[in-house]
């Protein structure tokens, strides 16, 4: 992550300015994952979608690109349990025309990644350290889970607060050497409501 951090703040200090309609997207190395791994990730990025999108507030004109995973997608990839990742990526292909997620699986084919898409452009190293690292807790934790729902967790705005700590402590943002990716979420949350 020093790298990153080098390279945005140099950015930054060099005048490099951002649209606000401007996507940061965090590619995620998913060669070594199977069928099961890859569906648990898109379980898990639709039961949370409502979480991750408070939290991120997605600029509206974004949307286009970044659309919502749909329930259809979930549960038809679900309901067939591919075992492998080229099975998982036929039966996604089958209901989902579009790259323009915000989790791209459509990325494996060409990069062997998945792309997460959900992030505002944005200079800050300590924004883009938390947003790899809520990437990195979604493909990590897909991996360790032996099955994951594609029912939507609960949300409102009047628990919001509570629905993210819960989705980061499901992560595995417990330790202090996660405090700063979680104050930086939090206080992106602050902004949101």
């Amino acid at each position: 992550m020093p790298d990153v951090r080098r390279v945005a703040e140099h950015l930054d200090s060099s005048g490099a300015d951002l649209s606000e309609y401007c996507g940061l997207h965090v590619h995620v190395d998913a060669s070594n994952l199977d069928g099961r791994q890859l569906t648990n990730l898109l379980c898990l990025a639709y039961r949370y979608q409502s979480v991750v999108t408070n939290l991120l507030h997605i600029h509206p004109d974004r949307m286009e690109y970044c659309q919502p995973l749909d329930e259809y997608t979930a549960n038809y990839v679900a309901r067939r349990k591919p075992e492998t990742a080229w099975q998982f990526n036929q039966y996604l292909r089958t209901c989902c025309t579009s790259r323009y997620r915000t989790v791209n699986f459509w990325a494996l084919s060409a990069h062997d990644t998945v792309e997460f898409r959900w992030y505002n452009a944005t200079l800050n190293p300590d924004l883009i350290a938390a947003y790899i690292d809520l990437s990195v807790g979604f493909v990590a934790r897909a991996c360790r889970q032996q099955r994951a729902s594609t029912e939507p967790a609960p949300f409102s705005a009047r628990t919001a607060r509570e629905n993210t700590r819960q989705l980061l402590s499901g992560l595995g943002f417990a330790g202090p050497e996660y405090r700063k990716t979680r104050q930086v979420l939090m206080e992106r949350l602050a902004h949101a409501c």
